[in-house]
């Protein structure tokens, strides 16, 4: 039995060892068990590094162009038009541009000049001819809320042309619809009957420019 004793520590200290050198390549120096390594990150971890872009769309928004018009108002107390330059978004054709540009003249200046159209007005259609004459449908407010008076008419169709013959090269001419159909007047005064030119309106209010 004096063999045995030994024996049994012998085999004791081997299992030590053994269950030791497991447990070290299971667990390397340093990390706890359990703790995912480098080669194997957790999918939280994984997901957390990559970097977050913003979206193509709201970049394409932000970056939207823009371009400089001019817009032709009256002057108070004067008899003459007056130059305000306004930066807008760059619409995709002409007839958008041609529609917005209108639109903001119906708006009124932004400087303290005379608006020249009745804000109740609106743009019903735009028309090319493909000849250098557009044609512009406004609603009857543009002749039903218009104040009258030779001055005012001449005023409003003058800013209408030149406006538009300043903003577009491809823009010549100038036709007036009411409602989809030709008018003689606005409100009695200046013939609208045929697309005007911006030579043609030059003889109405001088173009003041600051």
């Amino acid at each position: 039995m004096r063999w045995f004793l030994p024996l049994l520590i012998v085999l004791g200290i081997g299992a030590g060892i053994i269950v030791f050198n497991v447990e070290s390549v299971r667990t390397p120096p340093g990390r706890t068990p359990g703790t995912p390594s480098p080669a194997n990150p957790s999918p939280s971890s994984a997901t957390s590094d990559i970097p977050r872009t913003s979206s193509p769309a709201r970049t394409a928004s932000t970056l939207k162009s823009r371009k400089r018009y001019v817009l032709f108002f009256a002057v108070k107390g004067d008899r003459g038009l007056r130059l305000e330059p306004r930066d807008l978004p760059r619409p995709r054709t002409l007839r958008e541009s041609i529609r917005l540009v209108l639109e903001e003249l119906i708006l009124g200046s932004r400087t303290g000049l005379v608006e020249t159209l009745p804000r109740t007005s609106k743009i019903l259609e735009i028309f090319l001819d493909g000849q250098g004459t557009v044609y512009v449908d406004f609603s009857k407010d543009i002749s039903t809320d218009h104040p009258g008076g030779v001055w005012t008419e001449s005023v409003t169709v003058a800013s209408v042309v030149q406006t538009l013959t300043f903003n577009f090269e491809s823009v010549r001419k100038v036709a007036f619809l009411i409602e989809g159909k030709t008018a003689e007047t606005l409100t009695g005064h200046i013939d609208i009957q045929r697309p005007l030119s911006r030579l043609d309106t030059s003889f109405f209010p001088q173009v003041d420019e600051p």
